[in-house]
């Protein structure tokens, strides 16, 4: 989620009544990233239905001469798929620190709102339409849709119930969020009851600066049932923060992320305020997660000359190693970074038992480090 001002859009589509268009994207981190064309340039962008407008990173901007003048004048032209949009209104900002080199815009959840979004994460594919069918394996999802609070025009919240360990529940008005790549996120009311819970375990980590609003230390918790509607999820890994920004935490109690989403498909309908869950498995199976991690995460910034650097640490037992948050590593089991594949690194530090050689330099100093990726709450 991006916490952004407000800005109105006004774009254009060639096409007629009954249209769909089809915009595939990947799953990176949990995230949708568009590959998109801005004036012909190929870019990045993702999908963020926790964010408003549309949103450029300083350093794209600046390197293809990209303004929010052109664009006021019409000279801005977006590729999204097999559609193509003006852009009026865009917010340039330095969006380095949060993204890193994963993506070079947002398009925020008011940019679409003039179609039915279908949000398809099994087959990657994002389409808008003018029309929705409804069938009968999609159930429409209880929420509220903002359309009379002007900072978080356009959000919608679910109601989400979190089950204790004593049986006992918490309720809550939850945010569906795309940007977000955790679970189910908590903010600082419902954050403050479980981290009182002493039969719930806990893991704390130390991170670097995530979003706009907060979420930069969370402790995560493994909680007995998460459930949304009809929807389930059973010993479930949730992360609890207490550092958001109290003008979000007046409207929403957590965010649903995507790593909880993609387990459906989504239709977002903003004329009816509705939205719409479908499993993407036939089976009837609640939904579970885990959390495996060799003791730290990472952020690829080498776009901009900073490298891969530490981004978070998990403080646990489990790991034993002298990381600090901001090492830049130099070799990843004997290769240079520059010769890294971030994702296919990103999927072994999730592969359990996985055993990874690190080289790391932190100012002068350079180390060697080997670790194993555990399951932080065996």
């Amino acid at each position: 989620m991006k916490y952004l001002q407000v800005f109105f859009l006004i774009f254009f589509i060639n096409s007629s009544f009954g249209y769909e268009h089809t915009i595939p994207f990947e799953l990176v981190h949990n995230n949708i990233i568009l590959h998109s064309q801005l004036n012909g340039i190929d870019c990045k962008l993702m999908y963020d239905t926790g964010a408003r407008s549309f949103l450029l990173n300083t350093e794209f901007a600046s390197k293809n001469s990209i303004t929010a003048a052109k664009a006021f004048r019409g000279q801005l032209k977006g590729t999204f798929g097999d559609a193509s949009m003006k852009i009026k209104y865009l917010l340039i900002e330095d969006l380095d620190a949060i993204a890193g080199d994963l993506y070079d815009g947002i398009i925020g959840i008011d940019f679409f709102k003039d179609f039915i979004v279908k949000i398809d994460y099994k087959n990657k594919v994002l389409s808008l339409s003018d029309s929705f069918e409804v069938s009968t394996d999609y159930i429409k999802v209880p929420t509220n849709h903002l359309l009379r609070n002007p900072t978080f025009l356009y959000w919608f919240t679910a109601k989400v119930e979190i089950q204790l360990s004593n049986g006992k529940t918490i309720q809550g008005n939850f945010l569906i969020d795309t940007g977000s790549g955790r679970s189910v996120s908590f903010t600082n009311k419902i954050s403050k009851a479980l981290l009182n819970d002493d039969s719930l375990k806990k893991v704390p980590t130390k991170g670097a600066k995530s979003s706009f609003i907060g979420f930069k230390n969370p402790t995560y918790v493994k909680v007995p049932s998460v459930t949304i509607g009809n929807f389930s999820a059973t010993d479930y890994v949730v992360d609890c923060n207490t550092d958001i920004h109290k003008e979000t935490t007046k409207v929403i109690d957590g965010i649903l992320g995507s790593e909880f989403l993609k387990n459906f498909t989504i239709v977002i309908n903003f004329k009816e305020s509705s939205i719409y869950f479908k499993r993407n498995t036939t089976s009837n199976e609640p939904i579970t997660n885990s959390f495996y991690s060799d003791g730290f995460q990472l952020k690829d910034h080498r776009k901009s000359g900073k490298g891969i650097l530490i981004s978070s640490i998990i403080q646990s037992d489990l790991f034993e190693h002298p990381i600090k948050i901001g090492d830049e590593l130099l070799e990843v089991d004997g290769k240079p970074v520059s010769n890294i594949n971030f994702n296919l690194l990103e999927k072994k530090k999730s592969q359990l038992n996985s055993k990874i050689l690190y080289k790391i330099k932190r100012k002068r100093k350079v180390f060697s480090i080997t670790t194993k990726v555990k399951d932080i709450f065996e």
